[in-house]
C-alpha cells in the first residue's frame, strides 16, 4: 500500500502547489522529505515534456498559458479520460484548459490563469475513486449480484466486489443463496486488483467484531 502521494503544479519557473496525501498514520520527515524530493524531479521532466507538447499544441497563438501536472496509477486512466474522452472534455469546458494525458499516468494541464491549472487538477483528483485502506471494516449494500460474487456500495460510494470465495468459510454454489439486492453486509477490505477495483470479504469480516457502519479504526 502506498503511505504518502505527493502532487505538484508549477511553471518552467519552478514550484508553486505541493499537495501531500498520507494514506498511513503518519510518515516519516525524511521519507516525506525524500518523497517530495523525487516528485521534484519528476516535475522538472514533466515540464521538460511539456515544453515541448506546448511548442505543438499552442503554435499559431500568442497567448500566454500555466502550466500543472498530476500523476495518477495508470489503472485509473480511463477513468479521468471517461467514455470516448468525456470526462476530460468537460474539464476543459468548466476551466478553459488544455488537458493532454501520457501512458504512463501523467496528465499535464495548460490554462490561462494558475487558479484554472488548480481547478483542472483538482477535477482530475476528484475523478479517481475513493481510497480504501486493506483491513477496513466496512458496512456495504449489495448493489447488484453475479454469477461470481456481488458488486457492493461502501459507505464512501465505491463500489467493491464481493467475490463468492469470500461469501462465507464454506463452498457457496449461488449467491443468491446468502445476498440479495438491498442487503447490507459487513466486509473488510483485501485490497485492489490490477484494474484499481477494490477487492472485500464477507468471510474476513465473520471472523472479527461487528462494525456499527463506518471503517474501523487501530
Amino acid at each position: 500500500m502506498v503511505d504518502m502521494q505527493v502532487h505538484l503544479a508549477g511553471t518552467a519557473d519552478g514550484i508553486s502547489i505541493v499537495h501531500a496525501a498520507c494514506q498511513a498514520a503518519g510518515v516519516p520527515l525524511d521519507r516525506a522529505i525524500q518523497a517530495i524530493r523525487f516528485a521534484e524531479l519528476q516535475h522538472r521532466e514533466a515540464v521538460r515534456q511539456a515544453e515541448e507538447i506546448e511548442s505543438a499544441v499552442l503554435k499559431g497563438t500568442s497567448q500566454t498559458f500555466q502550466f500543472g501536472n498530476l500523476s495518477i496509477p495508470t489503472e485509473h486512466i480511463g477513468r479521468v479520460i471517461g467514455s470516448g474522452g468525456s470526462n476530460v472534455k468537460h474539464i476543459q469546458d468548466r476551466t478553459g484548459s488544455k488537458i493532454i494525458g501520457l501512458e504512463d499516468g501523467t496528465f499535464h494541464v495548460f490554462a490561462p490563469s494558475e487558479h484554472a491549472v488548480r481547478e483542472a487538477l483538482r477535477m482530475v483528483q476528484d475523478s479517481l475513486p475513493p481510497v480504501v485502506k486493506e483491513g477496513e471494516r466496512f458496512l456495504a449494500k449489495v448493489v447488484s449480484i453475479k454469477d461470481f460474487g456481488a458488486f457492493v456500495l461502501l459507505p464512501n460510494k465505491a463500489e467493491a466486489l464481493l467475490h463468492i470465495s469470500q461469501l462465507a468459510h464454506e463452498r457457496v454454489r449461488d449467491v443468491s443463496d446468502i445476498l440479495k439486492v438491498g442487503d447490507e453486509v459487513e466486509v473488510v477490505v483485501l485490497g485492489s486488483d490490477q484494474r484499481g477495483n477494490i477487492r472485500v470479504s464477507r468471510k474476513a469480516a465473520l471472523e472479527t467484531a461487528p462494525c456499527s457502519g463506518a471503517a474501523s479504526t487501530s
